[in-house]
């Protein structure tokens, strides 16, 4: 027997009656049914965007920005950047953020790649920068 129970508390107990009408009980027993089902809906994002451009210079400041958004919340993200010349993560920033907003001043002489995590995604912007 199989049954398919919504959350709650169930009380239970085994009946038993052999072939001359006797019957025989259990104890009762409680169960708590608590099931939640697993997020299966990845995080989205939109407006990934910064405002450099050929004409950033060494010390000049990039802002990323990006629109964060997930069915049951953001529980942070983590903002990397390649500004020393290897991509970096940084710490992780717990929150549940709509909008994500970073700012990078830049000290070397590369391309910047900038990545955003949030859940098991990863969004990269690539920012091409001349000195």
């Amino acid at each position: 027997m199989s049954l398919n129970l919504a959350n709650n508390n169930y009380n239970w107990r085994i009946n038993c009656t052999d072939v001359n009408n006797l019957t025989g009980q259990s104890n009762t027993w409680n169960v708590s049914v608590s099931y939640t089902a697993p997020d299966t809906t990845p995080p989205t994002y939109s407006n990934f965007q910064n405002n450099g451009s050929t004409a950033t210079r060494i010390n000049g400041v990039v802002n990323w920005s990006v629109t964060l958004a997930d069915n049951l919340g953001i529980s942070g993200y983590i903002f990397a950047h390649n500004n020393t010349g290897t991509l970096t993560n940084g710490s992780f920033t717990a929150g549940n953020f709509t909008f994500v907003n970073q700012t990078v001043t830049i000290t070397n002489q590369a391309v910047i790649t900038s990545a955003v995590s949030i859940g098991s995604m990863t969004l990269l912007e690539i920012l091409i920068r001349l000195i």
